[in-house]
């Protein structure tokens, strides 16, 4: 969806009076994008450390809702 909203913002022309705004959007959700990528490769990462204390298993379903909601997907 988001490539589909990045193409559209980048399809101006130069004497459009907000080329700028579109760019700078675009450029935006793409950062945020890399980050939210960024943290749920961290989240699943933790998710492969060893735990040994009782909460544990309320930690992994956290961590999984978490990555869930990352990438955008229900894990209802």
């Amino acid at each position: 969806m988001s490539e589909a909203l990045l193409k559209k913002l980048r399809r101006v022309e130069f004497w459009q009076a907000d080329c700028n705004v579109r760019m700078r959007a675009a450029d935006y959700i793409e950062e945020l994008e890399a980050a939210m990528a960024k943290a749920a490769q961290e989240l699943e990462d933790m998710q492969k450390v060893p735990r040994s204390d009782a909460s544990h298993g309320i930690l992994m379903l956290m961590l999984r809702h978490a990555i869930a909601g990352l990438k955008g997907q229900d894990n209802g």
